[in-house]
């Protein structure tokens, strides 16, 4: 089974998607990540060009899963992000989408 990534990995981390009669969306995160303790990560966006914003984000560990599968990371369906954790998720995100 594929571990949580540790400082300095970069990561993506899927928060959603949806499919149209002729295309897929897809939303998510790309950074960082800068720190680690017991419990949680730090995440450091990138921008759509892989730079870093300098914004930085506590994520916790139990809230990211690991897809058994391909090893891709998401959100556990109970985390409900609030306060600047919701707006650095909902701004920071990146949507690519390809239609037909």
């Amino acid at each position: 089974m594929a571990a949580l990534p540790i400082p300095g990995q970069t990561i993506h981390l899927y928060l959603g998607g949806a499919v149209g009669h002729s295309c897929v969306v897809v939303e998510g995160l790309s950074g960082v990540v800068r720190k680690e303790t017991a419990k949680a990560l730090q995440i450091e966006a990138m921008n759509d060009y892989g730079q870093d914003t300098g914004r930085l984000c506590w994520l916790p560990k139990k809230a990211i899963k690991i897809d058994k599968k391909d090893g891709g990371l998401s959100l556990a369906h109970w985390f409900k992000p609030e306060g600047y954790t919701r707006w650095f998720l909902s701004h920071m995100s990146i949507m690519s989408g390809v239609s037909a």
